[in-house]
């Protein structure tokens, strides 16, 4: 019984190493970034970045949204700040809708492997862009 233990828990971990391994290198090698929009926080504190990552020809596009404090430089390689992340090139649009409540517009939903709900003292929500 105990090595059955030992066995799920070596599995389980391993595959958590290889899943983060993949997910950093399928997003994160030398790659593209085109900013698309940038919305700034109407009291400076934070600035939320659109950019579309593009790592060559074998290698679908990603459009990607990060938050960052506003006294700080865009940094496309540091995935903990990406709030959202979705294949191809879907229209996407920014909004601050308070303070601590950043909206993202979009028919797409995330496809983040842990989707972020709250980054610091923001809320992240996902909304449908408006109707034409």
């Amino acid at each position: 019984m105990r090595i059955s233990f030992v066995v799920v828990l070596a599995v389980v971990i391993a595959a958590t190493l290889v899943f983060w391994y993949l997910r950093t290198m399928t997003l994160s090698f030398d790659c593209g970034v085109e900013t698309l929009q940038e919305v700034t926080l109407p009291e400076g504190k934070y600035i939320a970045t659109l950019f579309e990552r593009n790592c060559g020809a074998t290698t679908p596009y990603y459009r990607i949204v990060i938050l960052r404090p506003a006294a700080t430089k865009l940094d496309a390689e540091k995935n903990e700040d990406w709030v959202f992340s979705v294949k191809d090139r879907p229209n996407i649009q920014l909004r601050w809708e308070t303070a601590h409540r950043l909206a993202i517009l979009s028919d797409q939903s995330d496809e983040s492997a842990t989707p972020v709900k709250l980054w610091k003292d923001v809320e992240v929500v996902q909304k449908p862009p408006p109707a034409h």
